[in-house]
């Protein structure tokens, strides 16, 4: 399996998983840079960490070198990643961490959606009827809970448009952070303004020093 190692961090993916272009920005230091960089910025020691779609767990490793593990949970609905996103936890010293499986919904959302498993892990996503992959039923996880269980002070968010169901009500005044990569593919340009909106309307504005180009970061600003 290959291994590589990124902002000190040190990651192994499977083969299984591997695409050229993925393992070329890998191999470059490329992978996910911008959010990586926002979750370096903001996140300090002590923050209670929410983090919804872990990927390979290499934002995850971001998240707990600058949280402390402890307070680091991760949710990730792909159930063929589990076992990559613990590893590399783990490697990095990070076993206290916690990662949860599930697809993130909000309230009055089914006990379990269909998710499909692309064969690029990035690309997989809650199914709609479109694109290449394996179909699995996976348990739905919804937002207030999970917000009510870890009260976490940032949230950060790469769900590949399953973040447009999560905006309908204001977000608690303990997130005080939050960094979301958009996916502008999956829905209208309109959903971006309600995302917006919501996280306004919730005490949360946009922070320019958080975001570039998809990846977005706000923070509670008080008075």
């Amino acid at each position: 399996m290959p291994d590589f190692t990124i902002h000190g961090v040190h990651l192994t993916v499977p083969d299984r998983i591997l695409r050229p272009r993925i393992a070329a920005r890998l191999a470059a230091g490329a992978y996910e840079q911008f959010e990586a960089a926002a979750a370096a910025r903001c996140i300090t020691s002590g923050a209670r960490v929410l983090e919804l779609g872990a990927g390979i767990g290499f934002v995850s490793c971001i998240c707990a070198r600058g949280a402390g593990a402890e307070n680091l949970v991760s949710v990730e609905a792909n159930p063929h990643m589990r076992d990559v996103i613990r590893a590399n936890l783990d490697a990095n010293g990070h076993q206290a961490a916690t990662l949860l499986h599930g697809a993130v919904g909000a309230a009055g959302a089914a006990e379990t959606v269909t998710f499909r498993c692309a064969p690029a892990f990035w690309a997989s996503a809650i199914a709609d009827g479109s694109g290449r992959g394996e179909e699995v039923a996976v348990p739905v996880l919804r937002l207030a809970d999970l917000f009510a269980a870890y009260r976490p002070n940032v949230v950060v968010m790469d769900i590949e448009g399953g973040e447009a169901a999560l905006f309908d009500a204001p977000w608690p005044d303990h997130v005080e952070a939050v960094l979301m990569e958009l996916h502008p593919e999956a829905y209208p340009a309109a959903m971006i303004g309600r995302i917006f909106d919501c996280l306004l309307r919730s005490g949360l504005v946009y922070a320019p020093d958080l975001s570039r180009s998809a990846v977005v970061g706000f923070r509670r600003v008080r008075e």
